[in-house]
């Protein structure tokens, strides 16, 4: 979703998209679990059998309870809430579930503007982490947390949200400023463990079992959703 393109048909389409994320209900991706033929257990993303048996996954019903601290393979600890802030008081270390939570504060406050950085920066973030952690149905994450964001709003509320998008994209030195705001922030520094434990590998992986890409080149993949996600010049 090219939401930061210089053009208003991408900025309409992200209003789209908002507005039906607002009228619907949240959809999650379901785990399945079969038996092989040698008698052990399989979990898949769509039905691996003719005795396939969905497994259940209670998703977070807002971004909030999605916000964690996780060490790998560890428990999670709540992260100290986020409020309302612009991107100058913030840095790499902020989880995208808590930065929504900082998005929906923002929004709380009329202050849709910086409601709309916080957006790209969580974008950014969550993508990062989507193309660094092994287990790849893990990046629903990223969805999960928009629509539990947008879920929990008012619809005149998510209107003017989807209205100040329109606005910031067609405003090219608001976006320079958000661009080069990230860009100085630099790739996150932080365990992705919000999105690792929402993937099937949080099911069938062994305690030491590796759960990010050993060859992944953190900068070379944030400059590179910096110019195709965030369209940064």
């Amino acid at each position: 979703m090219y939401w930061l393109k210089p053009d208003r048909i991408a900025a309409i389409r992200l209003a789209a998209i908002l507005a039906l994320l607002a009228a619907s209900p949240m959809c999650f991706g379901k785990v399945y679990r079969c038996t092989a033929k040698d008698g052990s257990i399989l979990y898949s993303d769509s039905p691996c059998g003719p005795d396939a048996e969905v497994v259940p996954v209670k998703p977070a019903a807002r971004a909030g309870s999605l916000s964690s601290k996780v060490s790998p393979r560890g428990n999670v600890d709540g992260k100290q809430p986020m409020g309302c802030a612009e991107l100058d008081q913030l840095d790499n270390s902020r989880i995208p579930p808590d930065l929504y939570l900082g998005l929906t504060a923002c929004i709380q406050q009329d202050n849709y503007r910086a409601a709309v950085a916080i957006f790209a920066l969580a974008g950014m973030d969550s993508r990062f982490d989507a193309a660094r952690v092994i287990d790849k149905t893990a990046g629903q994450a990223g969805q999960i947390l928009i629509a539990a964001t947008f879920d929990g709003l008012p619809a005149e509320k998510r209107d003017k949200f989807a209205k100040t998008v329109v606005e910031v994209a067609a405003d090219p030195p608001a976006l320079a400023r958000t661009c080069n705001r990230i860009r100085r922030m630099g790739y996150p520094t932080y365990y992705p463990g919000y999105m690792v434990l929402h993937g099937i590998h949080a099911f069938t992986a062994k305690p030491e079992d590796a759960t990010l890409e050993p060859t992944f080149d953190g900068a070379a993949i944030w400059n590179t959703l910096l110019s195709t996600y965030l369209n940064c010049r």
